[in-house]
């Protein structure tokens, strides 16, 4: 059975306006929320689209959402190379998660997030490379360790989410 998490999208970049329609039928699709709880009408033009500009970016919601996921619309957002970001708060057991995508990548980058969609790295993980950098002998050591640090902290430093327009 599928846990299900209040989750929400932002969509942001530069969008041709011949994708504008498919990005319409993609957002409809999956029945979203255009604030918690509150249904979202059937967008039917670029005019329409835009009105649900929050902050300069496409912003959904849905309060209940199989994995803290928007499968289709996500896959035609990497599909087009659209930017977004998509993040779930935690909830019993499982970590909140923070989904990052950004022009030119090949898939959205994703990590554990809080209930604030700041991503958590783990204590004993960054216990593990202190401890190492103590006692390093060498600069090899510490390169290595500084590279598996640079490793943990990547999606802390992808670049923040363009604000979304259309472009002719």
């Amino acid at each position: 059975m599928a846990e299900r998490f209040p989750t929400q999208i932002h969509i942001g970049g530069k969008v041709e306006r011949a994708i504008i329609p498919a990005l319409i039928d993609a957002i409809n699709t999956e029945e979203l929320q255009s604030d918690w709880g509150i249904g979202l009408p059937v967008l039917r033009s670029d005019k329409e689209l835009l009105e649900r500009l929050e902050d300069g970016h496409l912003s959904f919601f849905h309060e209940e959402r199989a994995w803290g996921e928007f499968p289709d619309l996500e896959q035609f957002l990497v599909e087009n190379d659209i930017p977004f970001n998509r993040s779930h708060s935690p909830r019993y057991e499982y970590d909140g998660e923070l989904a990052q995508f950004r022009t030119g990548m090949e898939a959205p980058a994703v990590a554990a997030a809080n209930d604030s969609g700041v991503i958590v790295i783990e204590a004993p993980e960054i216990q593990r490379i202190r401890d190492i950098l103590k006692t390093a002998q060498n600069m090899e050591d510490v390169r290595k360790e500084m590279d598996e640090l640079n490793e943990l902290c990547f999606e802390a430093d992808i670049e923040p989410l363009p604000p979304f327009e259309i472009k002719d």
